[in-house]
């Protein structure tokens, strides 16, 4: 992960003057978006009149926010005493704008975390993304949850000398911290090519990982606590908070003010808005841009690719890609780190142009597509 100083060649000097911002109100639509648009509570009381008064408020509906309130509500807590406020539509931020990964990364991410808490903490960090993945999979069985939740092997599959000796040196540290390699597997050279099928691929890491339609788990949740009485606002941002003497909290909308004893906030990176100690800096919105392929014979049917993998090129920059089992979707993203902005509502050409171009270099299947792009800000 790159060092978060503001010296003038860090790519995070530009959040020196990024101000917290609220969600734009004419965000783009994701795939994730396109294809759950039936969803009874997307624009749930967009108009309706604001309670005076409630015990529990959480700001923002996406997974936290969902799960916030679904977990509320096992513990004891009476739904209707939990109220969601949304800036936008149900599920409109990261949550739906993302590359549908449940993805523990044990072979790129972990000297990052190191640097910045320690070797012990970052052990810590990897397991716990290893237990999510078994929870999310246990949840959705548990539930019988239609999200299109699908267990498979992730590669991360390294396209440069550079690149793959710095895996090499990733994996080794995580080794050496007491990380256990029972899971992954390694393969090069050829080896690498055959499994992962991507030709420039000089060598690759293995591991189970799963993919997932994550507004349809996070529209199950808000369904769950709704229809046991949890009350969800659409189309109402929060734009101030402010505290009373009996130490309750106003939460000023643009459609009024509730009072409330509990606040949680579940808003990502938005939530610097809100909460001025959360500088970009420290919570950076990172917009990310994907791409929707609608493939020919070349990756449909029987061809469909049977794996997710991120192919990396240079530090901190890699494309995602995945195909969903229900439709034959490939969703496949660019992530370098640059595009620090709170602004969900546009696209650029160029890095369509590029993600065509490297998903077509990448594989050896001539192939056509129809193309559609979805983006986030995580």
């Amino acid at each position: 992960m790159p060092s978060r100083n503001d010296t003038p060649e860090s790519p995070f000097a530009a959040l020196r003057d990024l101000k917290p911002a609220l969600p734009y109100s004419n965000s783009a639509i994701s795939y994730w978006h396109r294809t759950t648009r039936a969803f009874a509570h997307l624009r749930a009381n967009e108009t309706s009149p604001l309670p005076v008064s409630t015990k529990y408020t959480i700001i923002g509906s996406g997974l936290s926010g969902s799960l916030t309130a679904f977990e509320l509500i096992k513990s004891g807590i009476p739904a209707e005493q939990i109220l969601i406020l949304e800036a936008r539509e149900a599920v409109s931020g990261s949550s739906g704008r993302n590359a549908g990964h449940v993805r523990p990364d044990p072979c790129s991410e972990f000297s990052g975390y190191a640097i910045v808490h320690g070797s012990d903490k970052a052990l810590e960090i990897v397991k716990h993304e290893m237990v999510v993945l078994d929870l999310v999979q246990e949840f959705v069985k548990t539930h019988n949850i239609d999200c299109e939740f699908r267990p498979k092997q992730t590669f991360d599959v390294c396209l440069t000398r550079e690149i793959a000796e710095s895996e090499m040196r990733n994996v080794e540290q995580y080794v050496s911290a007491g990380g256990s390699l029972d899971h992954i597997r390694y393969h090069e050279g050829n080896d690498a090519k055959e499994r992962t099928g991507v030709h420039d691929a000089l060598s690759a890491w293995e591991w189970p990982a799963a993919t997932i339609h994550p507004v349809k788990l996070a529209q199950w949740l808000l369904s769950s606590s709704i229809d046991k009485g949890c009350k969800l606002f659409t189309h109402c941002p929060v734009i101030q908070i402010t505290q009373n003497e009996d130490e309750t909290w106003n939460m000023h909308t643009n459609r009024g003010m509730v009072s409330t004893n509990k606040v949680i906030h579940c808003t990502n990176a938005y939530a610097g808005s809100l909460l001025p100690q959360l500088s970009a800096m420290l919570l950076t919105p990172i917009k990310v841009q994907m791409h929707s392929l609608i493939p020919d014979q070349a990756f449909s049917g029987g061809n469909m690719l049977q794996a997710s993998m991120a192919l990396r090129y240079e530090e901190h920059r890699y494309y995602a890609l995945t195909q969903m089992e229900k439709d034959g979707t490939i969703i496949f993203g660019v992530a370098k780190p640059s595009g620090f902005t709170f602004d969900d509502t546009s696209y650029t050409d160029e890095l369509v142009i590029e993600g065509l171009e490297k998903f077509e270099e990448s594989h050896d299947r001539p192939s056509h597509y129809s193309l559609s792009v979805l983006h986030t800000i995580g």
